[in-house]
């Protein structure tokens, strides 16, 4: 026995069209955006605020705007400051090199040190430090980008050769050979140089701590350059990821 025409047009009227799972996936990833720019924001707030030497966030505020010449002012301008922004410009660096290369390679595991691009950036410094006697970020920034760039067209070669093309796996394990052959470069520069193994050292693990305000004018450059870059390849990287 069917129901009556009125009680079927009242039934299809009370259900609610579900939303689509593209619309809803967009929903929840601007909601968890605006989060964690939120939750940036603050992190910021705290990391210029707090500190060794107690201050207040109205001495935070005049600190940005206008020079005093208080302590509090010097502190806020010379230390936390730029500390706060080398951090923002090396987190947001990162970030986008390793999504660009889990997007290129098509592995969710892929970032700089798995595919030998951070062991080819300190094998060229090494090489700057030990052999050619360079020191300072202007020399040194170089050499690791030539080293950088080398390694990850030594790893696509290799990952790339045969039959099969360049997969995940094989670039994840060319990487890794490389990275492996370098470190054994790195060993045996730094073995008899104590003063070479010492600055890479410290350059490979660094540190926000005494950052100079000159070094955010240094590195806005080549942050600002690589951002715009992975903009520009944001289409064709979703391409690629569709297969």
């Amino acid at each position: 026995m069917t129901a009556p025409p009125t009680a079927l047009g009242r039934r299809s009227a009370a259900r609610k069209p579900r939303p689509e799972p593209t619309a809803v996936r967009s929903a929840l990833r601007g909601g968890g955006l605006l989060v964690l720019t939120g939750l940036l924001l603050l992190l910021v707030v705290l990391s210029t605020w707090i500190g060794t030497k107690d201050t207040t966030l109205g001495q935070v505020w005049t600190a940005l705007w206008n020079d005093d010449g208080s302590y509090a002012t010097d502190v806020i301008r010379q230390l936390r400051l730029p500390r706060t922004l080398v951090g923002l410009m090396t987190g947001a660096a990162l970030g986008v090199a390793g999504a660009v290369m889990q997007a290129v390679t098509r592995n969710p595991l892929a970032d700089p040190g798995l595919l030998g691009v951070n062991a080819g950036a300190s094998a060229a410094v090494v090489f700057g430090i030990g052999v050619v006697g360079l020191a300072g970020f202007g020399s040194l920034v170089w050499f690791s980008f030539v080293g950088a760039a080398l390694t990850t067209v030594i790893v696509y070669v290799l990952g790339a050769s045969g039959r099969a093309g360049p997969t995940p796996v094989r670039l994840a394990l060319a990487g890794a050979a490389v990275s492996a052959s370098l470190s054994g470069v790195i060993a045996g520069l730094t073995v008899f140089d104590s003063a070479t193994y010492d600055y890479l050292r410290f350059w490979m693990v660094g540190s926000l701590a005494g950052r100079e305000p000159e070094l955010v004018v240094q590195l806005l450059p080549f942050v600002a350059v690589g951002l715009v870059i992975a903009l520009l390849l944001a289409r064709p990287l979703n391409s690629l990821a569709l297969g």
